[in-house]
C-alpha cells in the first residue's frame, strides 16, 4: 500500500513536470503560424511587412545618395543646362550654355549667336539624344553655332578646356542659417579673347530670399529638371521622359571645408553667358 501511494506520487510530479515544460516551451517560442514573435514581457510583435521594408530601403538609398553642391560637382561626370532667358524653357528656347562638371573642374560650351540670324542651338536639338551620347551631342552644337555665327570669318574655335569650380554660401538675417549657394564658373570668352567667371545664385527656400524652385519641363522625349529662380533662370539636367529624374543636389553648410561666406546683398539676376557675335 505504501509503495503504491509513492507510485502514485511520483507519477503526478512527472505530469507537473511534463505540463510546466510544455507552458515554458510555448512561452519561449519566438516564432508562431503568422510570422508575429512575442517580445520580453509576453507581448506580440507583428512581422515588419514587405511595402515597409521596401520603403525604408529606399529610403536609405535616397540618403544615400544625397550629395551636396560641392560633392555632386566634386564627383564624377555630370552635365548641366544653363538658360538666363527664362526659367519656363521650351523646345525652342536656347540654352546660354552647357555645363561639364567632374572632380571639381567645370567645362564650358557656349552657345554661340548671330546677333542678325539667330543660329543658337535650342533644347528641342537634345530630341532622340541618348545620355551616353550626350557630351558628343553637346561639343557638336557648340561649335557648330560658332561655325554658323562666325561664318569661318572670326577665328578658329577653341576646344574649351576645365577651370576649377569654387562655391561660397550666403546666411540669412540670424548669421546661423544658409540662404543661398553661390556656383563661381570661370571660362575663356572668345568674343571678349579674356577669362570670364558666371556666379549662379541659388537660393533656399524658407529663407528671407523668394527660392530657387526644382521644376521639371518635358521637351519631346526628354524631361529637363532642375533649379529655377522667380522665372528668371533654369539651371538643370536632362533625363529621358518616363524615367526616374536626375537627383538634385542639396545646400552646403556654414563651415564646410573650402566653402566661404558670402557677405552682402544677393544677386538681383545670374548672368548671361550666350557670345553673341
Amino acid at each position: 500500500m505504501k509503495n503504491s501511494t509513492i507510485q502514485r506520487v511520483a507519477a503526478s510530479v512527472l505530469c507537473a513536470v511534463i505540463a510546466l515544460a510544455g507552458l515554458s516551451a510555448c512561452g519561449s517560442n519566438s516564432g508562431s503560424a503568422d510570422g508575429s514573435s512575442a517580445s520580453p514581457d509576453g507581448q506580440r510583435t507583428e512581422p515588419e511587412s514587405s511595402s515597409n521594408s521596401d520603403n525604408k530601403q529606399k529610403n536609405e538609398s535616397e540618403t544615400a545618395k544625397s550629395q551636396t553642391f560641392s560633392q555632386m560637382f566634386n564627383g564624377k561626370q555630370t552635365i548641366w543646362f544653363y538658360s538666363s532667358e527664362s526659367a519656363y524653357i521650351g523646345k525652342d528656347f536656347h540654352p546660354d550654355a552647357i555645363f561639364v562638371f567632374e572632380h571639381g573642374k567645370v567645362t564650358t560650351y557656349k552657345n554661340w549667336q548671330d546677333r542678325a540670324s539667330g543660329t543658337a542651338f535650342t533644347f528641342g536639338d537634345f530630341k532622340g539624344v541618348s545620355e551616353d551620347q550626350l557630351l558628343t551631342k553637346v561639343k557638336e552644337l557648340s561649335k557648330g553655332s560658332f561655325d554658323k555665327a562666325t561664318h569661318g570669318a572670326k577665328g578658329q574655335y577653341i576646344e574649351p578646356k576645365p577651370y576649377d569650380v569654387t562655391f561660397n554660401v550666403r546666411t540669412d538675417s540670424s548669421g546661423n542659417a544658409v540662404a543661398s549657394e553661390l556656383i563661381n564658373i570661370k571660362y575663356w570668352s572668345q568674343s571678349k579673347n579674356k577669362e570670364d567667371e558666371i556666379r549662379l545664385e541659388l537660393e533656399q527656400n524658407g529663407t528671407t530670399y523668394s527660392g530657387s524652385e526644382i521644376k521639371s519641363r518635358t521637351i519631346y522625349d526628354k524631361q529637363f529638371t532642375g533649379f529655377t529662380g522667380d522665372g528668371r533662370f533654369f539651371f538643370g539636367r536632362m533625363s529621358t521622359a518616363g524615367s526616374p529624374e536626375p537627383t538634385m543636389p542639396t545646400f552646403d553648410s556654414i563651415g564646410t571645408a573650402g566653402i566661404t561666406e558670402e557677405k552682402g546683398m544677393p544677386l538681383n539676376v545670374s548672368g548671361e553667358i550666350i557670345e553673341r557675335m
